[in-house]
């Protein structure tokens, strides 16, 4: 994982978060906020996380440093897979196409 991996997580975490509170503005029995909590406390860890590695006067080693990013790889994925397999809902803008390409790409690690 890359900085700019962490960039993609941090906004697509941001992105779920923002459209289970959107949906429950929209329709208070739309649910998931347990699941809103769980992706605003993997973005706080990571965030944490990603502070204390950068800014630490500590040498840390690169294969924890590598450990802790599939880990947080790990979780991201699977929490990508959950929010799009259990709480979004299609607006039925994407082709069959596209609806493949999100699909097989959930399944890529």
């Amino acid at each position: 994982m890359r900085l700019c991996d962490e960039y993609n997580y941090f906004l697509s975490i941001s992105d779920y978060i923002l459209y289970i509170v959107h949906q429950n503005s929209i329709d208070s029995t739309f649910g998931h906020c347990n699941f809103a909590l769980e992706l605003l406390d993997f973005f706080m860890d990571l965030f944490k996380t990603n502070v204390n590695l950068y800014s630490s006067t500590v040498k840390i080693d690169a294969e924890e440093i590598e450990t802790m990013r599939t880990s947080f790889k790990e979780q991201y994925w699977k929490y990508r897979s959950s929010f799009y397999c259990e709480v979004y809902k299609s607006s039925g803008k994407f082709s069959d196409e596209e609806m493949y390409e999100i699909h097989k790409s959930l399944s890529n690690i």
